[in-house]
């Protein structure tokens, strides 16, 4: 973000910069420029006028423009490889640092920028360099373990430091004070440095998980914050070093499933990499399950009586106790999941091999079907369970004490990739990969050109069972009026890449997430 507050710049694989206008709901884009290559770092003038990216490039790992219109003011160059991290200098005489793959520490003079000296106290990558806010001292960090200052005007190395952590140190950070800064390391530490001596003064500890590698930190006015490898921002605390005073957590790649639980209206969201988040839906905070998580995509989530169960390609069902906090051990399955729900004290596993009906985390039938299940309903009693199929037909059954026994079928023109019931069990609909949105009542095809451009990966009735709410790889959902066949509500482009899931929150209130790694909620005046 500039330093007035106004813009704030972002970076994509494709070789994008994009800076943003803050001020208003519109977030206008200022500037769109393509760029030298991937870009690992940016940094903003202390004019708010320019900008300077590095990364990795075929021949140039860096650049210096404009914001307004992209012109040069300048080529980062000198490096043998590309540029991990860049700061610039807040003060006059302005300049900018590098820090490398090849090791090195480079020291730019300008506008225009041009190489003024370099360093080589690193003997593995540097992987983080920052001024200090005044722009008298200037630190780099490196996978080297080790912590190097500079006097931030004339590159003089002041002071160095082996061994700072027992790990690869990834990010740096200064404190206001100009006196103080943070380091993140794969130790799962934090700590905080006086600068002039390299004292530690306080150490942050994590836990002993992988995923608890701390990759990068901020220290912005009085908070003090952590990104460990699973994309988890803590909120460190001084006078409490042991426990962060609160962890943020979200996705960072596609969203997967979700489920509402109404009793404390709240949400679950579930990933490709097996991560499972809850959601307040009043204010957005957010918390994990502790235990064994799942080992693999989780992609099917349902709550039932203070319940989430959760599916995932780790051919396990969980049924985790959501008061206590904690993963379920999980129940193994015979064969790979592909849907769940539960309902009516039920929970329905569709396999690749058929069904199974569990009570709590007891298996009570396994249900053997050739078609080759891929989706599964149940009635909101229990009694009927709608199965999907690779056949390109919905299965309808009465459960009887969790044996499956087939009262009739309905055909689509393509293998269903997702099926629901009405709470009245009266109605039964279902999205397939020819594009088509079927409802029945009974073997009677109610419905009239529902539909969209890609394959349906979603379909739920409202609560009332009047209208019918279907998600699609062709990025959008549509709201549909079952009763007279008309398109109420389409939102386009609603996640760009695909909508993988929906679910009615009440009447007129949806929650949707997608490929864009994002969770949006919906009102709607039906």
């Amino acid at each position: 973000m500039t330093p007035s507050g106004f813009y704030v710049a972002s970076a994509d694989a494709g070789n994008n910069i994009i800076i943003w206008d803050t001020v208003g709901e519109d977030h206008v884009v200022k500037l769109e420029k393509q760029t030298f290559g991937k870009v690992f770092d940016m940094a903003f003038s202390p004019d708010s006028k320019r900008l300077v990216a590095a990364g990795a490039g075929s021949n140039v790992h860096g650049d210096a423009f404009f914001i307004d219109g992209g012109a040069s003011v300048g080529s980062i160059t000198q490096h043998a490889k590309p540029i991990l991290s860049i700061d610039y200098r807040q003060e006059r005489p302005f300049r900018l640092v590098t820090g490398s793959e090849d090791c090195a520490t480079n020291f730019f003079e300008g506008p225009p920028f041009k190489y003024s000296k370099n360093e080589q106290k690193h003997t593995r990558f540097v992987s983080c360099v920052r001024f200090s806010p005044n722009g008298a001292l200037a630190v780099s960090v490196g996978t080297d373990k080790k912590i190097v200052v500079y006097d931030g005007k004339t590159f003089e190395v002041k002071k160095e430091l082996e061994n700072a952590h027992n790990g690869g140190i990834y990010g740096v950070s200064w404190s206001s004070d100009n006196v103080r800064f943070l380091t993140a390391s794969a130790d799962k530490t934090c700590k905080i440095w006086e600068a002039e001596s390299l004292t530690a003064l306080n150490t942050f500890t994590f836990g002993t998980d992988l995923t608890d590698q701390q990759l990068g930190c901020l220290w912005q006015g009085n908070h003090i914050l952590s990104l460990n490898l699973n994309g988890d921002i803590s909120v460190l605390d001084e006078a409490n070093p042991s426990q962060p005073k609160k962890v943020i957590m979200g996705h960072s790649v596609a969203v997967e499933a979700l489920a509402y639980d109404p009793a404390t209206d709240s949400f679950f969201s579930s990933d490709r990499d097996g991560k499972i988040v809850g959601w307040s839906r009043l204010d957005g905070s957010n918390t994990k399950l502790a235990g064994a998580a799942h080992k693999s995509r989780v992609f099917g989530l349902s709550v039932q009586d203070g319940h989430l169960i959760s599916i995932s390609l780790d051919d396990t069902v969980k049924v985790s106790n959501i008061a206590s906090g904690k993963y379920h051990a999980g129940v193994k399955l015979s064969s790979q999941p592909t849907g769940v729900e539960a309902n009516g004290g039920w929970i329905a596993v569709s396999t690749r091999e058929g069904v199974v009906l569990l009570k709590g985390d007891n298996v009570v039938q396994e249900n053997k079907f050739t078609y080759g299940p891929t989706a599964v309903a149940v009635s909101k009693d229990g009694s009927i369970v709608a199965v999907g199929g690779a056949d390109k037909k919905i299965h309808v059954y009465d459960n009887n004490n969790g044996k499956l026994v087939e009262k009739y079928s309905v055909e689509h023109n393509g293998a269903l990739c997702t099926v629901t019931i009405s709470d009245d069990g009266k109605r039964i609909a279902g999205g397939d990969a020819d594009r088509d949105v079927l409802v029945w009542e009974g073997t009677t095809k109610i419905s009239k050109d529902f539909g969209h451009s890609a394959r349906v990966d979603k379909v739920k009735f409202s609560p009332d069972g009047e209208h019918l709410a279907s998600a699609s790889l062709d990025s959008s959902f549509i709201i549909w009026n079952v009763s007279n066949g008309k398109r109420v509500f389409e939102q386009r482009n609603a996640h760009v890449g695909g909508v993988k899931d929906l679910v009615w929150v009440d009447a007129q209130n949806l929650l949707t997430a997608g490929q864009d790694i994002l969770i949006k909620s919906w009102s709607v005046n039906l």
